[in-house]
């Protein structure tokens, strides 16, 4: 076995030029309606992908925290692009800011749902597409915010909580309709 010490490792710019890739196509694939499927439910990172909650086994000591579960009829799905995601974003995060990584995807998952019955949607759970769609959003603000050096996680957390747990829904819904109003420099200027 022979090592290679010569090899530079890819630059910080190139890694999330990867993961900005990674988002595109997988962008591409939902909107033309290839739903990316996974063989497995994603579980890692604090985070577990089901299709109902399961039941905590007896046995299992109070301070162990549950993972986040993500309760979704699209399990495969999102589990793919779990996994795709983390390919892509793996050399940008360590062990502690995965943490933090797959919380917001989670949170991504439950802002949708939320905002899904919030529209009086018929149905309980909303589209795959859309579902998928709120993954990759929340994807590109975390690799924006990696680009800023402002991508914040906690270094302990209690219960298995994510920085983001402190927003609340409305901050989130304000801040997605922010990024959707067109910026009007003379509004500014006049109020």
């Amino acid at each position: 076995m022979t090592e290679k010490f010569d090899e530079i490792p890819p630059s910080p710019e190139l890694l999330r030029i990867n993961a900005r890739t990674c988002i595109r196509l997988l962008a591409g694939r939902i909107l033309d309606g290839d739903m990316p499927r996974s063989q497995r439910l994603w579980s890692g990172g604090g985070v577990a992908v089901v299709f109902r909650r399961p039941r905590r086994p007896e046995g299992i000591l109070e301070w162990y925290a549950d993972p986040r579960f993500v309760v979704t009829p699209h399990g495969f799905e999102v589990s793919r692009v779990f996994e795709e995601l983390w390919k892509a974003f793996r050399p940008l995060l360590d062990s502690v800011s995965r943490i933090e990584f797959f919380g917001r995807l989670a949170n991504a998952v439950h802002s949708c749902g939320i905002e899904s019955r919030r529209e009086g949607g018929g149905e309980s759970h909303p589209s795959r597409k859309d579902l998928l769609l709120a993954i990759l959003y929340e994807a590109v603000l975390i690799e924006r915010e990696l680009e800023e050096g402002s991508f914040g996680f906690l270094m302990i957390s209690s219960g298995n909580e994510n920085r983001d747990d402190r927003r609340t829904i409305r901050e989130r819904l304000q801040f997605f309709e922010s990024l959707s109003e067109p910026e009007n420099p003379t509004a500014n200027e006049n109020g």
